[in-house]
C-alpha cells in the first residue's frame, strides 16, 4: 500500500552520485562501535568475567569509537549521517535522550515481564504471555491518544511529563512484587505501564523535529530510529546482565555449580524450575525474585533519568509546513498572498523565525485549476 500511494517527489540523482552522498566512512565507524558495545555487554558476566579483556576492550573501544563519530560526523563529511543542526537545540537533544531510555525500559520490561510469571510464579511460558496482555494491548491505544492530543493542542510537553511519572510509579509498584503476590496485582500494574510506554511511543518526535528546519526532518529522524534500535538492545543485553549478576548473589552456589558454563543463568534455570524438588524449588524462586526486584529498581533510575532529561525541552510551536524538495508531484501551487507577512511572526528559541518563507511557503498554497 505504501508503494502505492505514497508517491512523492524524490531528488533525480543517478546511482554514482547518491553513492558519493553517502557517508561510507561514519557508516563504518557507528556499525562497529555500537557492535562493540553490543558484544562487551552481552559477554559480561555470562561468557567473561566484567574485568576480563574479553569485555574490556570492544566496550573501551566502542565507547571511543561512538565519541569519534560524533565528532567525526561534526567536522568532516560534506553529506553527514548526523548533521550538527539536527542536535544544536537542548529540545531536539531531550527528544533524543528521553528516545533512548523510553525504548530502553520499554525492551527491558517486554523480554523480562514474563520471566517473573515463568520463574516466580511457575506457569508456562504461553501463560505468561496471557498475563502480559494488560501491557500487550494496552500500549497502541495510548499510543493513539497522546498523537491525537498533541495534534489537537500542539502541545507535546505534558504529554511526556505524565508518562515519565506512570513509568516511575509502576516500575516503583513492580519491584514490590514477591513470590506470593497475587496475579491481579501484576495485572494492574501492567497498565500504569502501558500509559507511559505508549505516550513515549509517539510523542518524541516532536521535541526533536520542532527546533529544526524541515529540510533535516531526515537526518532526524534517521538518528531517532538508531536511538531507538541501539536503546532497545542495551535494554534486554543490560537487563538480562543485571539478572544474572543478581541470582548469582541469591541462588545457592552449590546449586549454580551443576549449571552449565558460559551459559545465561536466566534461560537455563527457568526451564528446570518446575522439576526441582522442595525446597530447593521455592528457594530458586525466591531468588529468581529478588533478582527482579533489583532489575526494577534499576529501571525506577532509568525512568527518573528519562523524567529529568524531559525538563529540558521547551514548548514551541509545531511545523506545519513541508519540506520543498519532497511533496506530491503533479500539482502546481503558487504562494498564498501573506506569506511575507508571516516570516516574523513565529519565534524560535533564539528568538528569530521558527519556520522561515521557503519552510512555510507550501503551508499556504491554493491549487491551480488545469486550463483545461
Amino acid at each position: 500500500m505504501i508503494i502505492y500511494f505514497l508517491d512523492v517527489r524524490v531528488p533525480r540523482l543517478s546511482f554514482k552520485e547518491k553513492m558519493r552522498s553517502l557517508d561510507w566512512f561514519g557508516n563504518v565507524i557507528i556499525i562497529a562501535s555500537t557492535t562493540a558495545v553490543v558484544i562487551a555487554l552481552t559477554w559480561g558476566g555470562i561468557k567473561f568475567a566484567w574485568t576480563s579483556a574479553n569485555v574490556l576492550v570492544p566496550l573501551i573501544l566502542g565507547l571511543f569509537g561512538l565519541g569519534g563519530f560524533v565528532w567525526y560526523e561534526f567536522y568532516v563529511p560534506t553529506h553527514p549521517v548526523l548533521p550538527f543542526q539536527v542536535l544544536s537545540s537542548r529540545t531536539s537533544l531531550s527528544g533524543y535522550t528521553q528516545a533512548f531510555f523510553g525504548n530502553f525500559f520499554q525492551f527491558a520490561t517486554v523480554y523480562y515481564l514474563p520471566l517473573y510469571y515463568q520463574a516466580c510464579k511457575n506457569i508456562t511460558p504461553l501463560m505468561s504471555g496471557v498475563n502480559t496482555l494488560p501491557l500487550s494491548l494496552g500500549i497502541m491505544p495510548f499510543a493513539m491518544a497522546s498523537g491525537i492530543s498533541i495534534a489537537k493542542t500542539g502541545r507535546y510537553r505534558p504529554q511526556l511529563w505524565s508518562s515519565w511519572a506512570f513509568l516511575l510509579l509502576a516500575a516503583g509498584l513492580f519491584s514490590t512484587l514477591k513470590v506470593d503476590s497475587n496475579k491481579g496485582a501484576g495485572a494492574g500494574f501492567q497498565i500504569f505501564m502501558a500509559v507511559g510506554l505508549g505516550v513515549l511511543q509517539a510523542a518524541p518526535f516532536f521535541p526533536i523535529l520542532a527546533p529544526i528546519d524541515i529540510s533535516l526532518n531526515p537526518n532526524a529522524l534517521a538518528f531517532f530510529m538508531f536511538v531507538r534500535f541501539f536503546s532497545q538492545t542495551l535494554g534486554i543485553s543490560i537487563g538480562g546482565t543485571i539478572i544474572q549478576n543478581a541470582l548469582q548473589d541469591k541462588l545457592p552456589a552449590e546449586f549454580i555449580s551443576q549449571l552449565p558454563t558460559g551459559t545465561s543463568i536466566v534461560y537455563s534455570v527457568v526451564e528446570i524450575i518446575p522439576t526441582l524438588d522442595e525446597p530447593l524449588q521455592t528457594n530458586v524462586r525466591v531468588a529468581f525474585g529478588e533478582a527482579l526486584k533489583t532489575f526494577w529498581q534499576v529501571l525506577i533510575g532509568i525512568a527518573a533519568l528519562g523524567l529529568m532529561s524531559s525538563l529540558f525541552m521547551k514548548g514551541l510551536p509545531l511545523h506545519t509546513s513541508t519540506d520543498r524538495a519532497s511533496g506530491l508531484p503533479n500539482e502546481e501551487e503558487k504562494p498564498g498572498p501573506f506569506l511575507e507577512d508571516m516570516e516574523s511572526a513565529l519565534p524560535n528559541e533564539q528568538g528569530k523565525p521558527t519556520l522561515f518563507l521557503k519552510d512555510i511557503e507550501s503551508s499556504f498554497t491554493v491549487q491551480v485549476d488545469d486550463p483545461k
